[in-house]
């Protein structure tokens, strides 16, 4: 079973709808409990960092997330999944919202420089840095995938560093740890590739 964790960001149907066609067993989860009876979890998310943080606090998700990532279990986040698994992020929308990520990965959300267009919406190439279980049988020159995005994230070190993208800028557009992992890019709106990823992290 895969839980879709339900934070108040969008596109949770579309990454279920996605699972559904591969013929994986998939939830929406909301309460900690529910999260910690799936194999498998997906922090999907399209929206505002700070909202978005302050919607897992309210839940009270984030030591859950943790426990969850330190038992083993593959996680996947996101767009703004991926982004929340940083220390801190630039975007601020009100004074109530927490500018801290949750600190699984060293890094920053930071905003695209002055003068390009944001969001940047639409494919873009992911080169390949290292190999990994989620690219099985993807070119390892890389790949195209579909980005809706106005922030990206700066590791603090390459460690971490699964893929890289252009835009302006050469910034992360996935990471991995362990069994924990995030994307930059939507695989749900993807295409063959998105789905094959998403087949990969399913048969984990």
């Amino acid at each position: 079973m895969i839980g879709i964790i339900d934070y108040g960001a969008g596109n949770l149907l579309s990454v279920k709808n996605a699972l559904d066609k591969l013929g994986f067993s998939s939830k929406i989860v909301i309460e900690p409990s529910a999260l910690m009876r799936t194999e498998k979890a997906i922090l999907p998310g399209v929206g505002a960092f700070g909202p978005c943080r302050r919607y897992l606090d309210e839940s009270a998700l984030v030591p859950w997330i943790r426990e969850f990532i330190s038992l083993g279990r593959p996680f996947l986040g996101i767009c703004v999944g991926l982004q929340l698994l940083m220390d801190e992020s630039q975007e601020r929308l009100g004074a109530d919202c927490n500018p801290r990520g949750m600190g699984l990965i060293p890094g920053t959300v930071k905003r695209f420089p002055e003068g390009l267009k944001v969001p940047q919406i639409g494919w873009n190439h992911v080169r390949v840095v290292q190999s990994s279980p989620l690219f099985r049988e993807l070119p390892e020159t890389g790949f195209y995938c579909y980005f809706v995005h106005s922030y990206y994230v700066q590791l603090k070190n390459d460690s971490h560093l699964l893929c890289r993208t252009e835009y302006g800028v050469e910034y992360c557009s996935g990471i991995q740890k362990g069994s924990l992992y995030g994307l930059q890019f939507h695989p749900e709106k993807s295409g063959w590739v998105g789905l094959s990823i998403l087949k990969n992290f399913g048969e984990m």
